[in-house]
């Protein structure tokens, strides 16, 4: 790996290390949140997705599912408070608590997830909300399972309920801000790889434009088993789809193309955080590992379809620094490529693009800071710009006027490689052509 990408991949790993350990087992991820809307607003919401598929655009589930998950969510505001205030000794004295709110079944709770069961046993999302409640849960992976499969039975038509078993199957045990040790999921994943497939395969054809599916597969597969041909097959057939579009299981709204509509957001803040299916280290690890292999490196326009994998990759979800920090390892190996060539125009051009690049990380810097400061009066921000982040992903707008600077750095990329625009083509947050 050339000296300078070593550095950055060096530096972002590190991040993402600290990050995960940085508040004991607090869950390694690349965000807090998928997309953050709960329902797009109907001016957004394309006309022809609202007459066909409605059903994926707006929330599902009874009144008790949602009434569990926000008391969920005020369970996990109490406890946190006291985990933030507490020193590493005070943090060991909580872990039971700790594992009491996120690990353990809550009775109210379960009681609530039954009785949208018997209030309305035709709705299939009452089930699954209830499989993803229990799925992290010790000794419910199976009850879990069970749960999700009975409520993809009831609408098999249904692209998002293939993928979110599918997900189940393999899943971290993830909650909230947390994750559990878990040794069992290469076991799970040797287990229901056949069965993980299928779904997928199914969710996919029910909704073929939507390279999230591809993406998701790619650095899920990866992490398993470590073929990068096949992941490099998934990442370019994803960057040849149209658009991709994040799956929230119920009762939020599975598709959302707005980060506007947030209404519901602190209130099913918990189940927002527990659903990040690119995790840090996994997709950094497959990004480094395709942009330094013989079959990217040393050739400018698979170096910018990795680009292009991360930059549509973050396009599921509010904008979050990972992704600008992996951009950063893609003009870096521009950069290696042309200097070992030894061409001083195409350098200087790169340069100009990473200085742009830069003046983006600044912006960053600064609106994070400026999030923090509003939403936690008397609080000083840490001088490390990369400490700020697990207070600011709970503050979930902080980055979203950076999405169309970072498409602008996009096209310059494109540009300082020479390639064209229909063959590499950009989208904007709404997934329109640039």
């Amino acid at each position: 790996m050339p000296k300078r990408l070593v550095r950055l991949a060096l530096t972002v790993m590190l991040a993402a290390v600290a990050l995960a350990f940085a508040a004991g087992c607090r869950q390694k991820t690349e965000s807090a949140s998928p997309l953050v809307s709960s329902t797009a607003s109907s001016a957004s919401i394309p006309a022809p997705a609202r007459e066909k598929e409605a059903r994926y655009w707006k929330p599902r589930g009874s009144g008790s599912v949602e009434l569990a998950w926000k008391q969920q969510t005020k369970l996990h505001q109490m406890f946190i408070k006291k985990y933030d205030a507490a020193d590493d000794a005070g943090k060991e004295k909580l872990k039971s608590e700790l594992e009491m709110v996120y690990f353990r079944t809550n009775g109210v709770l379960v009681q609530l997830f039954e009785d949208a069961i018997s209030e309305n046993p035709d709705e299939p999302a009452n089930y699954i909300s209830y499989g993803f409640y229990l799925l992290p849960r010790k000794g419910q992976f199976e009850n879990a399972i069970a749960l999700i499969e009975k409520g993809m039975d009831m609408e098999r038509d249904n692209a998002g309920f293939h993928f979110l078993l599918a997900h189940a199957y393999v899943a971290p045990f993830r909650s909230g801000e947390f994750s559990t040790s878990d040794k069992t999921r290469n076991i799970r994943y040797k287990r229901y790889r056949g069965k993980f497939e299928v779904e997928l395969q199914r969710a996919r054809k029910l909704m073929p434009d939507n390279a999230f599916f591809d993406y998701y597969e790619a650095v899920t597969t990866y992490h398993f088993n470590g073929n990068l041909d096949v992941a490099w097959e998934l990442v370019q057939q994803g960057n040849e789809k149209p658009e991709s579009y994040f799956i929230l299981p119920p009762p939020l709204a599975m598709l959302s193309d707005t980060w506007v509509s947030q209404y519901t957001y602190p209130d099913n803040f918990h189940l927002y955080w527990n659903f990040g299916y690119y995790p840090a280290d996994d997709f950094i690890k497959l990004a480094v590992d395709l942009l330094t292999s013989g079959k990217v490196k040393d050739s400018p326009s698979k170096i910018f379809e990795v680009a292009r994998f991360v930059f549509h990759a973050s396009q599921t979800r509010p904008y979050d620094r990972l992704y600008h920090f992996v951009l950063g390892l893609v003009i870096e190996q521009a950069l290696t490529y042309y200097g070992d060539l030894g061409s001083d125009k195409k350098v200087e051009e790169l340069k100009q693009v990473r200085k742009f690049y830069d003046e983006i990380t600044t912006t960053m810097d600064e609106l994070l800071r400026q999030e923090v400061i509003g939403s936690e009066p008397g609080v000083k921000p840490p001088k490390d710009p990369l400490d700020l982040e697990v207070q600011l992903r709970r503050q979930y707008k902080a980055l979203g006027p950076v999405f169309p600077l970072e498409l602008r750095l996009m096209k310059k990329l494109r540009d300082a490689l020479n390639l064209d625009a229909e063959q590499h083509p950009l989208f904007n947050d709404l997934w329109q052509a640039e």
